[in-house]
């Protein structure tokens, strides 16, 4: 994918349309048992983006249009706190600071919650549920 890159029409929208009231966040939440290996979720994270390039994108003003650009955050994977233990987690992304797909995670004991975002404008619901069972099966 050639970096920067004018957003389509569509893209456009959904980025314009996107209030903190209303998000244009798609999130997909999991509750697992057992064990959870922090350095597998780094690992999966190169795999995922190596095949959905978008998840590693944030938008930058050229001229007076938005276009896709890289990420400068280092990771898109993020552990929260454990008051959010089996609770779904969904947030406003930001694309002019954030990845447009991210991974929150909680893990306590034996439970382990997953909480896949993925802004709109990035990929639609499917695109987004793709992203979520790549990253379980790397």
């Amino acid at each position: 994918m050639k970096l920067p890159s004018k957003l389509t029409s569509f893209e456009q929208f959904l980025f314009f349309d996107d209030y903190p009231s209303y998000p244009n966040t798609i999130g997909c939440h999991l509750a697992l048992s057992g064990a959870l290996s922090p350095e597998f979720l780094g690992l999966a994270q190169e795999l995922v983006c190596k095949h959905h390039p978008m998840f590693r994108t944030t938008l930058e003003m050229v001229g007076r249009k938005p276009a896709w650009n890289r990420c400068h955050q280092q990771a898109i994977v993020e552990r929260l706190p454990e008051h959010f233990l089996d609770r779904p987690f969904v947030k406003k992304i930001d694309l002019h600071q954030e990845a447009g797909g991210q991974l929150h995670w909680v893990h306590h004991r034996n439970r382990t919650s997953l909480n896949f975002l993925t802004h709109h404008a990035t990929a639609d619901g499917v695109g987004g549920l793709q992203v979520v069972s790549d990253w379980l099966a790397a």
